[in-house]
């Protein structure tokens, strides 16, 4: 649970990819703009981090009329049947990172703290299967802080 204290002298977003569990184990995440119990959310550290990357990963390459370098080609891979095996999500995850990792750092500012800045990624685990992908995942801010988290998908 977040106090206001952690967001004094912070820049923050609105929260959109949700915790399904307590902090300190492995989260699904739940994509919504607002729960049951609130109106909406908003997040700053590593669970900002984690949204902007999801967002850069998840957005296909292209589709921003304006910023046309902007996503990746990973979920074009998948659509386009390329995702056959587990080695084969790795593969389009490794790309797709590299990517993700110089959009972070071509939006970083001076004036972000360093639990908001990205250091790395780790694909943990890849599971397939019944036309779905589950994928484990543990992102590490510039200061070292780590988070991970679990998407899923049809």
């Amino acid at each position: 649970m977040s106090t206001i204290v952690d967001y004094v002298g912070r820049t923050s977003d609105y929260n959109v990819f949700r915790q399904t569990k307590p902090v300190g184990v492995s989260q699904e995440l739940q994509l919504a703009l607002f729960g049951a119990n609130d109106s909406g959310q908003i997040c700053t550290g590593i669970h900002k981090l984690k949204q902007r990357f999801l967002l850069l990963l998840f957005v296909k390459r292209g589709s921003f009329t304006y910023d046309m370098n902007r996503g990746t080609t990973f979920l074009m891979d998948a659509e386009r049947g390329y995702w056959r095996t587990v080695a084969d999500v790795r593969t389009s995850f490794a790309a797709a990172k590299d990517s993700v990792r110089r959009q972070l750092r071509a939006l970083e500012q001076t004036t972000d703290p360093s639990d908001e800045i990205y250091s790395d990624v780790q694909l943990n685990e890849v599971t397939l299967g019944d036309g779905r992908v589950s994928m484990t995942m543990t992102l590490t801010s510039q200061a070292g802080s780590s988070y991970t988290f679990i998407v899923t998908g049809k």
